[in-house]
């Protein structure tokens, strides 16, 4: 069980969750930019069609193979993007800022280029490139409002250039279309924020809920006392450790250890249930030190822990015991000014067939341990 985590880890904590958030929105811009990708040169070409009668040709389809050029970086960007997404230490910060630049050039592209293709002379191509870009704007918003600073750059690419060539022009119409632009661009700028609150504030809900479900499994799993599995934790790792090397023969040994406090109910009359307790986590820390990871254990109730060795030998079994044994003797517990020691006995079993089970080993393994108790204690003990 892992213990909360300290006040002065919070700023930290904090920070991490805000990467992540960070790279979800990159994930997201990237992995949903497959149609805006496409839509920014379809969009050029329809209005390239548009104006092929009051504008230069040429002009035209340099201005749309530019945008062609453009949408194509995107699609190689995209695709080298979804083959690493999944590996660990993927700079997001890196791929955030190659598509905020592809983004923003886009726009720049259009914004400027819409500019230049402008006729003042006709009475509806300006019309008609303002429709253009406005549109291309709505879709950006659409597109990537997951990532405000994205939208924000992409935007005043679009629609800057534009709306300034109509509010420097002489008549009312074209400065009341200026005059639409912003207000379209500052209400969309600010439904992006909103978005982008809600996209964060409901991460962040979804993670706290992961949290607390991850924390309130480990309690269920976890002794409170020792932060060992408990009882119902090691006897789902036991039985799957026990079926496990059953199912692959008899070649793989595998060997339960129940250990048990000696004089447990005399340390907690003479010294008081604190110390007791103090014990139960002296007991548990020599265990995490000295047992090895792939194998499963935990406090079964009261004084009273349990082992699973797969793939140990009777031999490794019993070196093991003994140095639990003799590093629980020269252990000196110390709590609230009193120091004491304790010993352990210790009851073995091997696994005798791929028929056995986990209950049937511990319980030979608790008759070797009653044994040990009715020998003295402070010992190993084998089942026959």
């Amino acid at each position: 069980m892992h213990a909360p985590e300290a006040p002065s880890d919070a700023p930290e904590h904090a920070r991490e969750l805000d990467e992540t958030i960070r790279g979800e929105r990159v994930r997201y811009v990237f992995l949903n930019s497959a149609l805006p990708i496409f839509f920014s040169p379809i969009g050029g070409a329809l209005m390239s069609l548009a104006l092929m009668e009051t504008t230069d040709r040429h002009r035209l389809w340099l201005w749309t193979a530019g945008l062609v050029a453009l949408a194509l970086i995107r699609l190689v960007m995209r695709q080298r993007f979804g083959a690493v997404i999944s590996r660990a230490g993927t700079d997001f910060g890196r791929w955030e800022r190659l598509f905020i630049g592809t983004i923003a050039s886009i726009g720049l592209w259009w914004g400027v280029g819409a500019v230049l293709l402008l006729n003042p002379a006709s009475p509806t191509q300006p019309f008609m490139v303002y429709a253009f870009v406005m549109l291309m704007v709505g879709g950006t918003i659409a597109s990537y409002s997951a990532h405000p600073w994205c939208v924000y750059l992409a935007v005043l690419g679009l629609a800057l250039p534009t709306t300034l060539w109509f509010a420097l022009q002489p008549t009312t119409v074209h400065r009341v279309l200026a005059v639409g632009a912003v207000m379209y661009v500052v209400a969309g700028f600010r439904s992006v924020r909103t978005l982008s609150h809600f996209f964060t504030r409901t991460y962040r809900l979804a993670h706290e809920v992961r949290v607390e479900r991850d924390r309130a499994e480990r309690s269920a799993r976890s002794d409170f006392l020792t932060g060992l599995d408990n009882r119902r934790a090691f006897w789902e790792q036991g039985e799957r450790a026990v079926q496990g090397v059953a199912g692959a023969g008899a070649e793989r040994p595998l060997v339960a250890v129940i250990v048990d406090i000696d004089h447990f109910k005399r340390i907690n009359d003479t010294h008081g249930h604190a110390h007791g307790d103090a014990a139960l986590r002296a007991m548990a820390d020599t265990l995490r030190q000295l047992v090895r990871k792939t194998d499963v254990f935990g406090r079964i109730g009261g004084e009273e822990f349990a082992l699973v060795l797969p793939d140990t030998t009777l031999e490794d079994a019993r070196a093991l015991a003994e140095r639990l044994r003799e590093h629980i003797l020269q252990r000196v517990v110390a709590h609230e000014g009193v120091s004491f020691r304790f010993t352990a006995s210790f009851g073995m079993a091997v696994l005798r067939d791929a028929d056995e089970r986990l209950e049937a080993l511990l319980a030979r393994a608790d008759e070797a341990l009653y044994t040990a108790k009715e020998r003295g204690r402070n010992r190993v003990e084998l089942a026959p």
